[in-house]
This record gives structure tokens, sequence and C-alpha cells, in this order.
């Protein structure tokens, strides 16, 4: 600040009050002063702003520094929770944005700098590769998940290739052998394609494994679905929370019940499905390491993209659950004719 005084030619607190947008300076003093700002790079540092409003104020109460959490597409999602424990353990604060009709990404850019509002935590977008445009050299930014692709921000992830290996050893160490991927393919995209990658190694690999085809679906298709399990006879349906209730749906129009006839297994076990086994992610805990890095990139001024990404994977854990068989039943087989009589027509064992 004292530079930008002795640029316009003015003192230090006249600087100072027109940076806030103080309405004791006048506008043509405010211009001069921001635009010399812009010109030596000034950035103001949230930690001692913060520091000057309270000394100003002569305020008692308890300052946090807010970081920001945005959202596209109406879903928060379990991540915010962990952000928020993360960040107020820190002795910042933590805000929903969510960019929408009602706020518009430049509206949202603008709210941000007003609010000297620098530490961001991008949610998982809706889309498999989506993007939006802030002016990102004023913040520091890590993106939570791989659906926000670019700029390419440092991240948190979690290990997807784990996370559908934990899911096939489970089900080969019960002694099932037919394991069947149905999958959105928004699921599949936003996941860089490691769910199914994991799957078609464990299939070359393991030479007890049927080689049952995934399948993908751009939408819920019944018909599709239905076709894929009769032709393919799995006997666990790994899927995830986009499709799951569906499939469950239509299992029930076949009488199968699971899991005693058919297992499931959820991919991202929550609460909304508390029942299910699978792969618990622990999206609070990524939430959680989110705010961390961002707190950290805070600390060491580190703002705008970086030259190179880091990215953080999670390791999800199984959860029991009560829709996979703690043992596979043996799948039926034909019995030899036993007369000509029979013609090899023998009734499959129950």
């Amino acid at each position: 600040m004292e530079d930008i005084a002795r640029l316009v030619g003015v003192h230090q607190t006249t600087v100072s009050r027109a940076l806030r947008n103080d309405p004791r300076i006048t506008e043509a003093v405010k211009i001069r002063v921001q635009e010399a700002a812009r010109q030596l790079g000034y950035r103001p540092n949230p930690l001692l702003s913060a520091l000057g409003t309270l000394r100003r104020q002569r305020a008692s109460a308890y300052y946090q520094t807010v970081l920001a959490y945005i959202v596209k597409g109406g879903a928060t999602g379990a991540h915010l929770s962990g952000a928020l424990a993360a960040a107020e353990q820190r002795g910042y604060k933590v805000e929903c944005f969510e960019i929408g009709p009602q706020l518009h990404e430049s509206r949202l850019n603008g709210i941000l700098i007003a609010r000297g509002i620098q530490g961001i935590i991008l949610g998982p977008l809706p889309e498999a590769h989506g993007h939006f445009n802030l002016d990102w050299e004023h913040f520091s930014t890590v993106v939570i998940e791989y659906s926000f692709t670019q700029p390419a921000f440092d991240r948190v992830i979690t290990n997807s290739y784990d996370t559908m290996n934990i899911v096939l050893a489970e089900c080969r160490r019960r002694g099932f052998t037919r394991l069947g991927v149905a999958l959105h393919q928004i699921v599949d995209e936003r996941n860089e394609g490691l769910l199914c990658a994991a799957y078609a190694l464990a299939r070359e690999r393991d030479p007890g494994m049927a080689p049952l085809p995934p399948l993908l679906m751009p939408d819920w298709d019944a018909d599709a679905f239905l076709e894929w399990f009769e032709h393919e006879k799995p006997q666990v349906v790994i899927s995830s929370n986009f499709f799951l209730p569906h499939i469950e749906a239509c299992l029930q129009k076949l009488n199968l019940r699971v899991p005693d006839q058919i297992s499931l297994v959820n991919l991202n076990v929550s609460s909304h499905r508390p029942n299910d086994s699978g792969v618990c992610q622990d999206a609070p805990a990524i939430g959680g390491i989110a705010a961390r890095l961002v707190i950290e990139k805070l600390n060491h001024n580190d703002r705008g993209i970086p030259a190179s990404r880091l990215t953080v994977l999670t390791e999800g854990h199984w959860f029991e659950g009560s829709t996979l068989l703690q043992h596979c039943q043996p799948i039926p087989s034909p019995r030899p004719p036993t007369s000509p009589r029979d013609g090899g027509q023998q009734p499959l064992s129950s």
C-alpha cells in the first residue's frame, strides 16, 4: 500500500480506504488507487484484512476467514460436511455457493473478489468433464474428484481403480465367479474409465473369473439391462447409486430375492443406501482433506493455476451391508440322463 500511495500521490490511509470502497473517498480517487493497485499487482492478505477489520470495529466476536465451496447442479454431497468440520478446526468458515440461473459464474467471481474470499473448494460436477471460468489468479483452488477437468488444479480423488479391486477381491473371496458390472456411462467417464479398466485387467488375470462384458448405458434402459442380465447370468451385479434402485426394481419383477438369489454391490455406499454391501469412499474425509489443502495454499500465498498439478488419492474401505451373500451358492448344473426314455432332458437341480 505504501507503493500505491507513492504512485498515486496520496496518503497510505487513503489507499487503505479506497481499496475498501470507503464512502469517505471520492470516486475519482478510488479509481486512481484501484488502477494503481492493478498495475502493481496488489493482492490483499485475507488474514491481515480480517485483523484490520477487528481493529477498526473494536469487535470482540471471533472472526473466521471464509472458504468458498462451489457446486453446480444443486448437489453438495457429503464432501461439504467434511470440509466444514476441517475448516472449523483450523479457525476457518466454509460457505457454499451454487452456480446456476440465480448465480452466474461471472457474478460469483465478483462476489468472491469483493468479499476477499481467496480459498476455493470445487465440489464434484454433475457432468463428466465440466468446467467454468473464474479469475483463477485471485484464488487458491482445490478440486474434489475428476469431474472438473480444466484448468488442472490440485485435486483430492477416490482411488477408483482400487475401489473396483476391493469389490472384486471380496466377491472372489466368497466364491463368486460371475461378476457383472452395470454402470451409468457418466459414472465411468467421471472416474476416467478406471473402474472398467480394473475390471478388465482382473478378468484377464483371473482364470476363475467369467469374462462378462460390462454394461455401460448413457441412461437407464430396463430392456437393455434385462437382455444383458439374461444373457450373461451374473451372480453379482456391481453398480452405483445411479442405477441400483432401477436394478432392484427389475429384479423384483423377475421375482429374484437379494441377496439369496442375486447379490448386489455398490461402488459408493452412502447414507442414502445404508444397507448396501460395497465400498465406502468416505466423502466427508475427502472434503476435509480438500479444506486442509486449500488452507495450506493460502498460508503459502499459492494462488492461480499450478504449474504441476498435485493429486491426492484416498482409499475406500469395504462395508459389509446386507446385499452380498457370505458364501456363493453353487451354480445349478444338468444331471446326466439315467435312461434312454429321458432323452437327455433331465431337470436342473434346485
